[in-house]
């Protein structure tokens, strides 16, 4: 890849090109205009479209270099002091302190992001022990209904107590909405 110096000689050298064919094309149209032939007119045309299509090719060219210049500086971390706002020539250091600020609000969200994810593995984590804990703890309860079948008989009790609770909370809850229904279609 070319040194800055030799780039920026280089663009010098084509802008000075381009101008040379476009003083040229102009002097050729001042010599067209006054012999008004229709082959030197469609030549002259012809040149000036080729002087179009070289300058915005130039353009095109130059800024995307400018793109990769400022995207591999940003990505570099400055190269050119590595302080924010180390432009060598003081016009890019405005421009750089806000892709330097973009870069760092970025590094800062991922930070933050990576923060959550780290909290949310461990609460995941915690979970699932508490799972495993509450697990064993039923199969003992389980294993001690087995072995003492006092206790099995009280488990069931309990167990068709909740059920019944469930039942008569049930059909409360529905003779209220069948109440509420008929009230307001009264």
């Amino acid at each position: 890849m070319l040194g800055t110096e030799e780039e920026e000689v280089m663009a010098r050298g084509i802008e000075k090109l381009l101008t040379d064919l476009a003083d040229c094309n102009e002097r050729m149209s001042q010599v067209v205009t006054s012999g008004s032939r229709a082959a030197s007119a469609a030549l002259l045309k012809r040149y000036r479209e080729i002087l179009f299509d070289y300058k915005s090719e130039f353009r095109k060219l130059s800024s995307t270099i400018a793109k990769k210049k400022e995207r591999a500086d940003l990505l570099s971390g400055g190269g050119r002091g590595g302080g924010i706002g180390a432009g060598g020539d003081g016009g890019d250091g405005v421009g750089m302190r806000h892709l330097y600020a973009e870069q760092n609000s970025i590094n800062s969200s991922m930070h933050t992001a990576g923060q959550t994810l780290d909290q949310a593995s461990g609460a995941r984590d915690s979970l699932r022990r508490q799972r495993e804990m509450l697990s064993g703890a039923g199969g003992t309860l389980q294993d001690l209904a087995s072995q003492f079948p006092a206790v099995n008989q009280i488990i069931e009790s309990i167990r068709r107590r909740r059920t019944r609770e469930n039942v008569v909370m049930g059909l409360a809850i529905s003779s209220c909405v069948c109440f509420t229904i008929w009230y307001l279609v009264l």
